[in-house]
């Protein structure tokens, strides 16, 4: 099982770890989670999944390499205006995150017998950035995760709001201009919330746009009906 905590709410899947083969995705809106919502979730399975994998999109973060890491995260208030009391680490990546959360989040990430992983790091972990200039985007609802890589190699992992397609737009247009990436030849995947609505938005401004290929990453139950799988993009990915 895996599931995506943000604070539009809670969205997971269950499939099978050997054929991929998707069975059963749901989504909790942040408005209707209950104070233990993991195990509320987790009860309603006969049978407790053999994997389970939290990812924790906690916004109030810094990434850092861990080279850089301290014992004492006093220093990390001026970044996030409170010490961390959250950190994710990637010995793969050799990055970390550390994330300044309320205390309910935080209770999320207590829940025994499962994996728990800052969304920025779980997604750094699995795409491959090539040679080029390319970006990521995900839709949370609310919020949006950018990725950025060039030549092989990370530039950026930020989340920013995004509320409707002009701040999605404005965002996406920074980031792209701050990077001094070409429109043109870049490369951009967009997923999540609204995703072939964004997409046709911004078309006409970038050369090379898709969306999400669900059949890269997992093989879909013919039993699952009525979903859309370009809105499980982090998910399907691990």
């Amino acid at each position: 099982m895996s599931i995506l905590y943000t604070q539009d709410g809670l969205s997971f899947l269950v499939r099978h770890v050997i054929t991929r083969q998707v069975y059963f995705t749901g989504f909790i809106p942040q408005s209707e989670l209950s104070d233990e919502p993991i195990e509320e979730i987790l009860q309603a399975f006969p049978e407790r999944p053999a994997h389970i994998i939290l990812l924790v999109s906690f916004h109030n973060s810094t990434l850092l390499p861990t080279e850089f890491s301290a014992q004492s995260q006093q220093w990390t208030q001026k970044i996030l205006g409170a010490p961390a009391n959250f950190s994710s680490v990637s010995s793969k990546l050799g990055m970390e995150v550390l994330s300044c959360v309320s205390e309910k989040e935080l209770r999320l990430t207590q829940v025994e017998g499962i994996q728990v992983q800052h969304f920025w790091l779980s997604q750094m972990e699995v795409l491959q950035p090539k040679q080029g200039e390319e970006l990521w985007v995900h839709v949370m609802g609310t919020t949006m995760l950018i990725l950025a890589a060039k030549a092989g190699k990370w530039t950026l992992t930020n989340s920013f709001p995004c509320g409707d397609e002009q701040e999605f737009i404005y965002h996406l247009g920074n980031v792209v201009e701050q990077l001094g990436y070409d429109r043109a030849t870049m490369k951009l995947e967009i997923s999540g919330y609204a995703a072939a609505a964004f997409k046709d938005f911004i078309a006409p401004y970038f050369g090379d746009v898709s969306l999400f290929k669900s059949k890269k990453w997992a093989q879909i139950s013919s039993a699952l009906q009525g979903w859309d799988p370009v809105e499980y993009a982090p998910l399907l990915r691990l």
